[in-house]
Order: structure tokens, then C-alpha cells, then sequence
């Protein structure tokens, strides 16, 4: 059940009021003073109620406010989970700037930030919402005010983001996936493994299958996986819905779907590396990496920034995550729109420097009709090859 945090007072046993006045001095000049002033008591609550029962029966939520300011500490300090819940419970800046000061056990656990994750990312796929990125970006906004960053000069870039996943081979992703699908059936119906399919549970067989193929085994070695592929869907769709709801699965489907064409008989064979998307599973441990080459081959993902600007500072008011084969043209158009709303607020024009990527008079066009000149920095374009220089 979803319960707002309204135990932020001070109470008279807080370790604070014992406190020497120059210890209590110096907590208040360090970071954790501006950051429960001005962040902490400006975190929604409210918007991640969704994420919560309605149940007025079942167990109130642990406070949302505090899980939220110790994330944003977490990439602060860049801190792993166990440093962060170390932090909160043996520092007391930490305490004092998520107001927990009088708490008489800390109300966060390792197991609280798994599970709230985990609920954000279950909402984000069932809805496309990210409750966090909201969140971050309202809380630039009040940034930017503080620091009278008023949002009228924006510049704005990408970057590329490495999936942590392994670059698989063909024969790699698809043993990968076949392997993750027996180790699943072994779990919930083991009579349903083929037999034929049987070896992927012993010891040994993933070198003996992928490290040992020579070469000119390498293409029959493709087609002998992909067919123990489809035997392999085939057993799952007899087994039923206790198999076919499970992600195991839809891997073992996408995998099929991406990696078998038909022949002019009608008969599926492998698809040519060079028919394969670069959008297609590179790897079943990241099934939302996509591959692209820019700067260098990666696999992962690319994160749009935007960021307000002035002689003084600078706050990122935007940012976005996507598969890397997102272009820069599409998040400039996504960006554009947002920003648009701003500058349909007040009037004022938004100058919006971009490189070259972004950059399309058509696109310049029309986010000048919404109050946005898009500025082109230093256009890009491929190095000619050295023998065509002169």
C-alpha cells in the first residue's frame, strides 16, 4: 500500500540536538544542507504511487522520498548499492540530508532498492513511462532556477553507452539462447527437453559445441543449432503456457524470427549475416542492446543530452536513453518538441546548438516555427581516404 513519508520532523532523542554546535556547523556547510533544503523536500511521492498496491490491507511501502534521494546520492558519489546502504546507516550526512536523522532504524535495505527497480522497470515496460527520468528532469528544472539558468541557450549531444554484455558470434548467441532455454524447461517441465537437446546440461558441451569448431564447420555448425532452435520452440509450445509466457521464450521466438529466412522451396534456412538487423538480439543476458558502428563497433545504447547553459553553469534539463541505432535526427526532433512547450509558455525564442548530426534545414525550419533556432556547430562528415588527398 502506498504511504506518503510524513515523518521528517525532528524528534527530542535526535543524536542532532546532542550534537556539538561546531559539528552541527560543520554538517550545515557540507553538501548534505543544500541537498535536503532544496532537493530532498521536492521530490514527488506522488508520482510513484502507481508503482503500489491499492490494498489498504496490505504493508505500507517503505518512504519513497528517502529510496529516491539515496539513488540520486548512489550516482552522486557514484557509490555501489552495498557503500550506499553503508553510507545511510553509519554516516550522518547522509541521514541528515534524507531527514531520517530521528529514525530509529534506517527505513532503506538493499532489498528495498532491488524490488523498487525492479517495480520501475516492470511499470517503464508496461507503459513506456520512466518514472525516474520524470523525476530527474523536474528536479533540473528547479536546478536551473536556483542557479538562474532560465533554459533560453541549450546545447545538446550524445553519447554512445557499451551494453555490459559480451559481443556474441552467431554460433554464440544462438547456443547462448538454446542453452538458456533447456536450463528454463530443466527448472519447469525437464520430461519436455528433446533428447537430442539433452547434452546443453552437461559439463563441457558449450566448449565442445563453440570454442572447437574449426572454420569450415562454422556454417553447418549454424544450421545444426538453429534447427535444435526449433525443435526446441516446438517442445515449448507443446509444454504450454507455463513455458511460452515465460522470457526464455519470446528469446527463443525473436531468435528464430531474426536469424532463418525461407528459400525459394519455402524451406527455412539461415539468413545471411548481412540480412540480419542491427537491431536484431545480440545477446540474451541484454535483450534491448542493438548494435551499431559509430566511433567503433557497440553494442548498447545512446544517451541524448540537453543541456541549459549560461556564462556561470550549466544543468542538464534533458536526457534520454535509447537503442543505439536511434539516430540523432529523431532525438533532435524529440527534444525539440519538448523544449517547445517551454517556449510556448512564455514567448521567448530557445537557441539550440547542435553538431552537424542533428542538423537539417527542414528540421531548422520547423522548430523555428515553435519558437526554437536550431544553431549548427562544426558539421560532420567521413575523413577521405588517404589516397584521395592531395
Amino acid at each position: 500500500m502506498f504511504c506518503r513519508n510524513n515523518v521528517q520532523q525532528i524528534s527530542i532523542t535526535d543524536p542532532l540536538l546532542n550534537m556539538p554546535k561546531y559539528l552541527q556547523e560543520i554538517l550545515e556547510k557540507s553538501w548534505a544542507y543544500p541537498f535536503q533544503q532544496y532537493i530532498f523536500p521536492n521530490i514527488n511521492e506522488d508520482r510513484f504511487e502507481v508503482l503500489y498496491s491499492d490494498n489498504h490491507a496490505s504493508r505500507p511501502n517503505s518512504p519513497v522520498n528517502v529510496i529516491i534521494g539515496l539513488l540520486m546520492l548512489k550516482e552522486i558519489f557514484n557509490h555501489t548499492d552495498d557503500e550506499l546502504i553503508g553510507s545511510l546507516h553509519f554516516d550522518m550526512r547522509y541521514q541528515y540530508a534524507l531527514r531520517t536523522t530521528s529514525y530509529d532504524k534506517q527505513p532503506v535495505s538493499i532489498n528495498t532498492l532491488y524490488n523498487f527497480r525492479n517495480r520501475l522497470y516492470e511499470y517503464e515496460k508496461a507503459t513506456g513511462i520512466d518514472l525516474i527520468q520524470q523525476e530527474v528532469e523536474e528536479q533540473a528544472k528547479l536546478i536551473a532556477k536556483y542557479l538562474k539558468v532560465n533554459n533560453k541557450k541549450v546545447r545538446m549531444d550524445s553519447l554512445m553507452i557499451s551494453s555490459s554484455c559480451k559481443k556474441l558470434s552467431r554460433i554464440e548467441l544462438i547456443y547462448s539462447v538454446n542453452a538458456k532455454f533447456v536450463k528454463l524447461l530443466n527448472k519447469v517441465s525437464a520430461d519436455s527437453i528433446p533428447e537430442e537437446c539433452r547434452a546443453y546440461l552437461e559439463k563441457g558441451h558449450k566448449n565442445d559445441t563453440i570454442y572447437r569448431t574449426r572454420d569450415q564447420e562454422a556454417e553447418s555448425k549454424l544450421e545444426f543449432l538453429l534447427k535444435q532452435s526449433q525443435v526446441l520452440y516446438k517442445s515449448g509450445l507443446e509444454a504450454g503456457m507455463i513455458v511460452t509466457n515465460t522470457e526464455e521464450f519470446q528469446l527463443l521466438s525473436r531468435l528464430l524470427e531474426e536469424q532463418l529466412t525461407k528459400d525459394d522451396s519455402g524451406k527455412e534456412i539461415p539468413k545471411p549475416g548481412s540480412d540480419i538487423s542491427s537491431e536484431s538480439l545480440q545477446n540474451p543476458t541484454d535483450p534491448d542492446a542493438t548494435y551499431r558502428k559509430k566511433y567503433g563497433d557497440n553494442i548498447g545504447y545512446v544517451a541524448n543530452v540537453a543541456e541549459a547553459i549560461n556564462d556561470e553553469n550549466s544543468v542538464i534539463i534533458n536526457y534520454d536513453l535509447k537503442p543505439n541505432t536511434y539516430s540523432d535526427s529523431k532525438s533532435a526532433d524529440d527534444v525539440i518538441e519538448k523544449l517547445a512547450q517551454d517556449s510556448c509558455t512564455d514567448g521567448d525564442r530557445i537557441q539550440v546548438l547542435v553538431d552537424g548530426a542533428y542538423y537539417e534545414q527542414e528540421k531548422a525550419e520547423e522548430a523555428s516555427s515553435k519558437g526554437i533556432d536550431l544553431i549548427p556547430g562544426e558539421l560532420v562528415g567521413r575523413k577521405p581516404a588517404e589516397d584521395k588527398l592531395s
